[in-house]
């Protein structure tokens, strides 16, 4: 695993096929709402299905990546290997925070939506409608779809990889 908190990693050639295959497959679909990650690997897997659709992309950095600690002795991939293995109740206030608002943006989406985001954000809002303290709640690959279903003050997982 590569993970680069302090640059913005693109799509590479495999990345932006996968995004190209999402946009035709979800193309017949009737157009909905799109939330991405103001991140570029986010951004260029959301712009083929907007651009199938004709319709705006709202970026939202609620759910961008989860913040690296600036203070952390660790390599980005130590540290991140680290948080996977750990429990939410262990993580500092930023990260806290920053798992709050993702999960708080997705309980206030009021419309079908498509959101582009990232592999933590994933895991921080399941394992937040799960209960769950486990950070590596999830088993999501790149550009696989996690459905959610919201129903009046709930979320609950419709149809994933991770019920």
């Amino acid at each position: 695993m590569i993970w680069h908190p302090d640059s913005d990693l693109g799509l590479n050639e495999t990345g932006t096929k996968q995004a190209c295959k999402f946009a035709q497959k979800f193309s017949t679909k009737n157009p909905t709402q799109i939330i991405c990650s103001p991140l570029k690997r986010a951004r260029e897997s959301a712009l083929p299905l907007s651009a199938v659709w004709k319709t705006n992309i709202i970026y939202d950095s609620r759910i961008g990546e989860v913040p690296f600690p600036r203070d952390c002795q660790k390599s980005a991939t130590e540290w991140l290997s680290d948080t996977l293995k750990s429990k939410w109740s262990k993580s500092n206030k930023a990260i806290k925070s920053w798992k709050n608002n993702a999960y708080r943006l997705v309980h206030s989406i009021s419309e079908d939506t498509i959101i582009f985001t990232h592999f933590l954000t994933i895991s921080a809002v399941v394992s937040t409608i799960k209960k769950s303290d486990i950070v590596n709640s999830t088993n999501v690959g790149n550009l696989e779809i996690v459905k959610l279903l919201k129903t009046n003050q709930s979320i609950e997982i419709k149809d994933s990889s991770v019920d």
